[in-house]
């Protein structure tokens, strides 16, 4: 339990300190977040399959303390200036918005994930304990479309028009769906 947990706060902040970078992935603009994150959302069905609802519960929760704790740090720290540091600019310039990512992700990612476990245990019940990869794909593409739904219209407001935040997440919504089936 220890190592998932882990395993997930590491995901959610690496996402929190590649926020804000968007690729070309086969043609297409896709969030960097949205590749790694749908790691997330497999671990996160296992945890709730094997450890219940419960604990699956708490591990969103301290996903989500972990994540403030550090945006909130960075977000002091990067406000401190150096008259004999070139690199504070910078980090200002790369992180300054960070706090965009922080609003996002405590709306986006409790819901996406409490709708994903949630789907995930109701599934399992409603199939008696069956179809097991079923019931994470359904889960996954549900978490993942509220998650994008929510977060990339408040990550990326200030950088793209929103017909491209909508492309973006569509995009990384259809590659997240790919990741999570190639991973089961």
């Amino acid at each position: 339990y220890g190592l998932l947990v882990g395993f997930l706060v590491s995901i959610l902040l690496t996402c929190d300190a590649l926020s804000f970078k968007v690729i070309s992935l086969l043609g297409h603009d896709v969030a960097v977040t949205g590749i790694l994150f749908s790691l997330s959302f497999p671990v996160a069905a296992i945890a709730t399959e094997v450890y219940g609802y419960h604990l699956a519960v708490r591990i969103v929760w301290i996903q989500i303390c972990s994540q403030a704790f550090f945006i909130i740090l960075i977000s002091l720290i990067i406000r401190v200036s150096s008259n004999h540091d070139p690199m504070s600019a910078l980090y200002f310039d790369l992180y300054g918005g960070l706090w965009r990512v922080l609003l996002a992700s405590t709306t986006a990612v409790p819901i996406a994930y409490f709708i994903n476990d949630l789907l995930m245990s109701a599934i399992k019940i409603y199939t008696k304990g069956n179809l097991f990869v079923s019931r994470i794909l359904v889960s996954n593409i549900v978490g993942a479309a509220v998650l994008v739904t929510i977060s990339y219209p408040i990550n990326y407001y200030h950088i793209f028009p929103i017909k491209h935040i909508a492309e973006i997440a569509f995009n990384t919504w259809v590659f997240k769906i790919a990741i999570a089936a190639i991973a089961l």
